[in-house]
């Protein structure tokens, strides 16, 4: 075999080696970025679910505001109200604190706002 032959198929050999590594090291990118595509959508979804309690956690607490004085007072204490726990108390006479948590962690307060009612005045 004559050595420019050898050479030929040698250099041939070698490029088919480089683009078969450049085709491993695309591949690897195309997973990578695969990967974080996945964790990105996962994440979107996440925060939109939460956006949705918090929306809905939102309706209930501002529904709540609306109540007078007397209707606080009967709702003290903690009261599942759809999907939620609303816990209804009041620190100092005319101020109630209204906190809006998801029934399976009623500890954990999702929406807290305080409202004030005077103390209805004796004629």
């Amino acid at each position: 075999m004559r050595p420019s032959l050898l050479r030929r198929r040698c250099r041939r050999g070698i490029a088919l080696l480089e683009a078969l590594v450049a085709l491993a090291i695309v591949a690897t990118a195309g997973l990578g970025f695969l990967t974080v595509m996945r964790q990105a959508l996962a994440a979107s979804q996440a925060a939109g679910e939460r956006e949705r309690r918090l929306a809905a956690a939102d309706r209930v607490l501002g529904a709540m505001t609306l109540l007078r004085r007397n209707e606080l007072e009967q709702r003290i204490g903690l009261h599942p109200v759809g999907e939620f726990v609303v816990q209804v108390s009041r620190p100092e006479r005319t101020v109630f604190r209204i906190a809006v948590s998801e029934a399976a962690a009623p500890g954990q307060a999702l929406l807290v706002t305080l409202v004030y009612r005077p103390a209805r005045k004796l004629p």
